[in-house]
């Protein structure tokens, strides 16, 4: 008898441990019409998955005014015979995901008197001492030659009471650079009148100077096709 009542407390031991394993703690067995009448509440909690972020950007858009189109080579190493020399700068992205690069607040600022910043290529017809800029942003091997309002140049305008800084989202986007870095590239460009003859205009002068600002700002971008 004791032998029938040790294999019965056995079986029943084993029947509620596999039934603890069938069902998890936090399920609940509705067993009956009241029940199931009733229903059961399920609540549910979440969490955010978020990607890595790792994007290195130069400070500096330094540049030469040479309106000559002098051959010119600095001490920096920096070359050319263009009127607007500016260096090529890298963006890396580093990044889990592709991230666009926005470009903001984008202006002429520091400038000499004298100077006007103009948002169309000077011509031959052009007499006042002025000076055309745009920011390029890459992704190429190289820069195109020459503006040709392309998608990834944007004007550099004098803001003002009447002028906004400029900007342009989405300029380039970069892939996701997690395995292997992927790069931007970014660069001033433009032209001058190099001997301005309007009226109460002087030559260009080592004094003389044009600064610029703007910002760059990443959106990380959805993975296509999932």
């Amino acid at each position: 008898m004791m032998k029938k009542r040790l294999l019965a407390l056995t079986l029943a031991t084993t029947l509620a441990l596999g039934s603890t394993m069938m069902v998890s703690a936090a399920d609940t067995t509705i067993d009956d019409a009241a029940a199931a009448a009733a229903g059961q509440e399920v609540e549910g909690s979440s969490t955010v998955t978020v990607p890595t972020i790792k994007v290195t950007v130069p400070t500096t858009a330094d540049f030469v005014i040479n309106p000559y189109q002098t051959e010119y080579t600095g001490e920096d190493g920096l070359k050319g015979n263009s009127q607007i020399i500016s260096a090529e700068q890298t963006i890396t992205n580093e990044s889990s995901v592709a991230v666009a690069v926005n470009v903001s607040e984008l202006t002429a600022k520091g400038v000499s008197e004298g100077i006007t910043i103009v948002t169309t290529a000077p011509t031959a017809k052009t007499t006042e001492k002025a000076a055309f800029l745009y920011l390029e942003v890459t992704d190429k091997e190289a820069f195109e030659t020459g503006y040709k309002k392309a998608e990834n140049q944007v004007v550099i305008p004098l803001a003002g009471e009447k002028v906004k800084a400029a900007s342009k989202d989405a300029i380039v986007t970069l892939a996701e650079g997690s395995v292997a870095a992927t790069t931007a590239k970014y660069k001033i460009g433009g032209s001058v009148v190099a001997n301005p003859t309007a009226a109460e205009t002087t030559p260009w002068a080592a004094t003389d100077a044009i600064g610029v600002s703007f910002k760059f700002t990443f959106t990380p971008q959805v993975v296509a096709g999932n």
